[in-house]
């Protein structure tokens, strides 16, 4: 939902308005927020909420949402990035950047190759039934 609303807002893909927002979501104590929003959102083991300080410039947020989930999400192979699919889907079908965009927003949550095919495969098959 969040990605979506992001589409929507902004009328673009921006990963910078994402980061920032899930952060937000992460802060006001969700009833469940899996490991693999955790492990890309935080800096502190075992902690329940974001802790990237969302004062930080775009490109800094970035990349240490880039390098947690590299370093803690890289063998993650759950289904956590197909979240993204539909909004993508819906808000990419009449262009041809789905590929790169699903990749590089893959790349926030869980940057396992599988991860980013799969999500390009159902994008993919989404545009293709719409």
């Amino acid at each position: 939902m969040i990605v979506a609303r992001s589409l929507c807002r902004i009328e673009k893909v921006s990963t910078h308005d994402i980061i920032r927002q899930l952060i937000r979501w992460s802060n006001s104590n969700p009833l469940y927020m899996d490991e693999t929003m955790i492990n890309a959102l935080s800096f502190k083991p075992h902690c329940r909420h974001a802790t990237i300080q969302p004062t930080l410039d775009e490109q800094e947020v970035e990349q240490l949402v880039l390098a947690n989930a590299s370093h803690r999400n890289i063998l993650n192979l759950s289904n956590k990035c197909l979240f993204l699919a539909v909004p993508l889907a819906v808000v990419s079908v009449h262009s041809n950047g789905a590929p790169a965009v699903s990749h590089r927003l893959c790349q926030l949550m869980q940057p396992n190759p599988i991860a980013v095919d799969g999500l390009r495969v159902l994008i993919a098959a989404i545009r293709y039934d719409s």
